[in-house]
């Protein structure tokens, strides 16, 4: 099985945005799929930008197969 990527981008991975008319920094934006924070057997998605990181609502105690689905479908990549 090849190595899955934990991170699905919703705009460019290099974070560069068009805006008014030329190209400006915002950085990267979208979903990532981690280790549960409550319990080490399970994963949650999280929602990411340049700020930080939140947990996506329903992400929380999944399989790793289902986290990364729905990481998938967020990103409508499915």
């Amino acid at each position: 099985m090849s190595e899955r990527s934990n991170e699905y981008h919703t705009g460019s991975e290099n974070g560069m945005s068009f805006i008014s008319n030329r190209w400006v920094f915002t950085g990267a934006e979208g979903y990532r799929v981690k280790q549960d924070t409550d319990d080490a057997h399970l994963f949650m998605v999280v929602r990411f930008n340049a700020t930080g990181e939140t947990p996506f609502y329903g992400g929380r105690g999944l399989s790793e197969d289902d986290a990364h689905a729905m990481a998938a479908r967020l990103v409508g990549r499915n």
